[in-house]
């Protein structure tokens, strides 16, 4: 039988992960720029103070939504732990990778993406840990699986992070309605030159 104690905490577990799906409801749907408090509060359904009690922030809860708006497309999710399947050729991999990104399904969270960055810019305190992510968690896990090939750790290090920066780029291109087919080409023909760089750099695993 459950204590009273964690009777409470599950009923409060329950409840933040109700106005979490309500608030990733309302970032795809509306954005994020000129939502406040105040806004996202009366969406949810509550109050600044139970927001700030179950979030800490806007920024907290912003942040929070974007991962859980992410769940919904399971793309996303797995993007990394295909990235880093050493199981997996590194070609099939980088190719994987952008066959995820390009799926239209996905112009939605893109969207989201690339608006809260924009956002978090003109905060970088509050929005820290999307920014260091942004910057780093994509490029670093790109640039460990390349080096695993028997890559020099520095040139993997560049070749990671020129692959997810033109991602980025692509990516914001697709949300500009740029032909598609072209944005497919190009991504395809960069994956393919890092990848021609990747095994003519690979030496030996001993």
């Amino acid at each position: 039988m459950s204590s009273p104690e964690s009777a409470e905490r599950s009923s409060e577990r329950a409840e933040r992960d109700r106005l979490l799906d309500l608030a990733a409801d309302y970032v795809l749907e509306f954005g994020v720029s000129s939502a406040t408090l105040r806004g996202l509060s009366r969406a949810l359904g509550s109050n600044n103070r139970m927001v700030l009690y179950y979030f800490g922030s806007k920024a907290g809860l912003l942040l929070e939504a974007l991962r859980r708006a992410g769940l919904r497309f399971p793309g996303i999710a797995h993007l990394l732990d295909l990235i880093r399947d050493s199981e997996i050729p590194i070609a099939d991999r980088l190719h994987g990778a952008w066959d995820i990104l390009a799926d239209p399904e996905l112009v939605a969270y893109h969207r989201l993406f690339f608006e809260l960055f924009g956002v978090a810019a003109f905060d970088s305190k509050q929005y820290r840990p999307l920014l260091e992510g942004v910057a780093n968690e994509w490029a670093d896990e790109t640039a460990r699986a390349i080096a695993e090939t028997g890559v020099d750790a520095e040139l993997a290090e560049t070749l990671g992070h020129e692959i997810v920066a033109a991602w980025r780029g692509f990516q914001m291109t697709l949300i500009g309605a740029g032909d598609s087919a072209i944005v497919d080409r190009a991504a395809r023909h960069l994956t393919e030159s890092i990848v021609a760089t990747i095994y003519s750099a690979a030496q030996p695993i001993t």
